[in-house]
C-alpha cells in the first residue's frame, strides 16, 4: 500500500511533551492515516481520546464521561467537546461495524485530536528561557 501523497504529517515540537504511550499511539495513528488505513486510523483516534481522558480525568468511567470531565476542568472548550464526541462516535463505528470515514473527513477527525493533545500537553510544557537578543 502506498502512502497518501497529500498526507504530510510532520513531527511537531510539542510531540516530545506527550506522555510516551500517547506519543507512540499518535505516531501509529499518523502512520495509519499516511497509508490510508482508515478503520485503524479512526479507531486509533478514539483510543487517543480515551487515553487522554484516563490520564487527565481518571474519575470518569466512560468515553463521554472523560470528554465531559475535560470540559468541566477547563481543559477543553465546548466546541472541541463536540468534535471529540464525534471522534468517539466515528471510532465506535469503526471498531464495531468496520466502517470508517474517508479522505478529508478523516483529516477533519485528526485535527481536533491533535488540538486536544497540543492544548493539554504541548502548551503546558515548560518554556525554555529565551536566548538573548543579538547585538547590533
Amino acid at each position: 500500500m502506498t502512502p497518501n501523497p497529500s498526507s504530510s504529517l510532520p513531527q511537531h515540537t510539542w510531540h516530545r511533551h506527550l506522555p510516551s504511550p500517547i506519543r507512540i499511539l499518535l505516531e501509529q495513528v499518523q502512520e495509519a492515516v499516511k497509508y490510508r488505513l482508515n478503520i485503524l486510523s479512526v479507531a486509533g483516534l478514539r483510543m487517543l481520546v480515551e487515553a487522554v481522558g484516563k490520564t487527565e480525568a481518571p474519575e470518569a468511567t466512560s468515553l463521554r464521561g472523560y470528554v465531559d470531565a475535560l470540559l468541566r476542568r477547563g481543559l477543553i472548550e465546548p466546541k472541541l467537546r463536540v468534535w471529540l464526541l464525534a471522534v468517539v462516535d466515528h471510532g465506535n463505528t469503526a471498531i464495531h461495524e468496520t466502517v470508517a470515514v474517508q479522505g478529508e473527513e478523516l483529516d477533519a477527525l485528526l485535527l481536533p485530536v491533535e488540538h486536544l493533545l497540543r492544548e493539554i500537553y504541548g502548551l503546558r510544557a515548560t518554556v525554555p528561557p529565551c536566548p538573548g537578543r543579538p547585538a547590533h
